[in-house]
């Protein structure tokens, strides 16, 4: 888990810029899918992504409204004017015609992970030819990844499933975010660590941003005043005492 900490943590230092911040009482609706422990109705907070981006527009004048809802409906919605802001967007060229994205405020540890004791090794897209690797339909994961043919994306509809069935042997792999996994397993959900091993080498270190669409009317003050109170919370500690009290709970569970 210190790895994980240490990761997230330095990968997000910004240089700070000493503007204030125009509060304004704008209402924004929030949606998110549930996606443990980044969001989720019965997590602490609910999930580490919420309570940092509630935090940043608390801290900027903003009200909030949270929904959680399918992946699909959530992208779709934002993008369509239903919600204001979704919270947990990886960058695709196709989005960001439609969508501002903001700075990134977490780091998505991509990698793969296989049953224990299958000897597996990853060092470029060329090794998983043949293989039948689990997806979540929709993720975006890496750029050569997502066009690649040399091997079957077996579309799985969560993590906890796609991780059951690499311990079954239906898959060869699992392709997931290392804190995703963890929560996971500590879950239960049927699941023991002992039967599958997360490979050295991760196959992306992926932002997450929020994104707004481009129609939404005052879009680009809002992802500024995000960004700049996300950047005074790096630099005042309150980012790294939401992460490590996450991180904390996750290490407990």
């Amino acid at each position: 888990m210190f790895c994980i900490r240490f990761v997230l943590s330095l990968a997000l230092c910004f240089s700070l810029v000493a503007t204030p911040i125009s509060f304004a009482q704008e209402t924004l609706r929030l949606v998110n899918h549930a996606w443990p422990p980044y969001s989720g109705k019965s997590l602490y907070n609910k999930g580490l992504a919420i309570d940092l981006v509630t935090t940043c527009f608390a801290r900027a004048g903003y009200n909030t409204q949270l929904e959680i809802a399918p992946w699909k409906r959530a992208l779709k919605g934002t993008l369509t004017g239903a919600y204001d802001i979704l919270l947990t967007a990886s960058f695709s060229e196709e989005r960001a015609s439609k969508a501002l994205y903001s700075d990134p405020y977490l780091i998505n540890d991509i990698s793969f992970m296989q049953r224990a004791g299958s000897g597996f090794e990853f060092k470029s897209l060329e090794d998983l030819d043949g293989l039948t690797i689990g997806v979540i339909d929709g993720y975006i994961y890496q750029p050569q990844f997502d066009i690649a043919t040399n091997f079957v994306k077996e579309k799985i509809v969560s993590d906890a499933l796609a991780l059951k069935m690499l311990v079954a042997g239906r898959i060869d792999l699992v392709i997931v975010d290392r804190l995703v996994a963890a929560y996971t397993i500590k879950q239960n959900n049927g699941l023991s660590a002992q039967d599958m091993e997360t490979l050295a080498n991760p196959l992306n270190l992926k932002n997450l941003h929020i994104i707004i669409r481009r129609t939404k009317p005052g879009h680009e003050k809002i992802i500024a005043d995000f960004n700049q109170s996300l950047q005074e919370m790096h630099s005042d500690g309150t980012y790294q005492e939401i992460l490590d009290r996450h991180l904390d709970k996750l290490d407990a569970y």
